[in-house]
């Protein structure tokens, strides 16, 4: 009797164990979908702002579709996505993306994006004619960067071939100066003269709102580096992507993390105020259209 009595007791503490448990695993669950629709929100939130304040830019200013914006776009048909890519916010990790959702074969591997494998994602996945329409069709997207940190980021890239025909000159300054005075030089394919146009820049430092016609495509998500987990993580969630973390990570890896804010400090401070002040007026309507402060290295 007394053996009944102490395994009743323990059948009814086990299951009050249960019970407990089972309540806290849903007060945990309830609390993580109340922050995961919290996030959502916020990130939509965001994402409003930064559409509208584009909207109110290009409301102001009379910019026209920039020739060259077809040589930035990837559209993949399968998974209805356009992609316009800019150089150094997170190029690599968007062509990594469609390479593997087109399967080839070093799916999942680090994949080394060399210039051929570009030309072949340009070549294969360019969009068609109405461009307009299929920003307002798909899955449509571009990141940006603040202007100062993507320049040092440009600067490390090509360093070495600015020395080659530079005459040995590659400091940060000469750098600039060779962006202000001589910006059609595409460091792949030689130097093209001083520039009539801005559809002729290189695309490593081609304002943003040239590159992918901001005012004229209507992008469903406006991306940005320095919050490019989360942008990239709703992409993913968007367009059923199952995007991989170490994708999510690729742009912290480079020689220049996103954050490195005392790099940028650094090599802007080497700067004079004139050059500045011409960078500000150079890249005046990409600070004004993604809402970066010039004088800024903040995130």
């Amino acid at each position: 009797m007394k053996g009944k009595i102490v395994s009743f007791i323990f059948a009814i503490l086990f299951a009050i164990n249960c019970i407990i448990k089972h309540s806290i695993q849903e007060r945990t669950k309830n609390e993580a979908e109340k922050l995961t629709h919290s996030n959502k929100e916020t990130w939509e939130e965001e994402q409003s702002r930064r559409k509208q304040n584009i909207k109110k830019i290009c409301s102001n200013n009379k910019f026209i579709m920039s020739k060259r914006t077809r040589y930035h776009l990837v559209y993949e048909p399968r998974n209805n996505l356009l992609i316009c890519l800019n150089a150094k916010a997170g190029v690599t990790t968007w062509r990594r993306l469609i390479l593997n959702l087109i399967n080839i074969k070093n799916k999942g591997k680090d994949i080394k994006i060399t210039r051929n494998i570009s030309d072949y994602l340009r070549e294969k996945f360019s969009p068609p004619k109405n461009l307009t329409n299929l920003g307002k069709t798909t899955l449509s997207f571009s990141f940006v960067r603040h202007p100062w940190s993507r320049l040092v980021s440009a600067y490390f890239e090509v360093r070495d071939r600015i020395r080659s025909f530079n005459h040995g000159k590659d400091s940060f300054p000469d750098f600039i100066e060779l962006i202000l005075t001589k910006n059609r030089y595409d460091f792949n394919r030689g130097y093209n003269g001083n520039p009539d146009s801005l559809d002729q820049l290189s695309g490593h430092w081609c304002p943003y709102y040239i590159c992918c016609s901001f005012c004229n495509i209507e992008y469903s998500i406006i991306g940005k580096v320095e919050t490019f987990s989360q942008d990239a993580q709703h992409i993913s969630d968007a367009g059923n992507l199952n995007l991989e973390t170490d994708m999510h990570l690729n742009i912290k890896t480079g020689k220049l993390r996103k954050d490195s804010n005392d790099v940028t400090k650094k090599y802007m401070s080497q700067l004079n105020m004139t050059t500045v002040q011409k960078l500000n007026e150079f890249y005046k309507y990409d600070f004004e259209m993604f809402l970066y402060k010039p004088g800024s290295w903040e995130k």
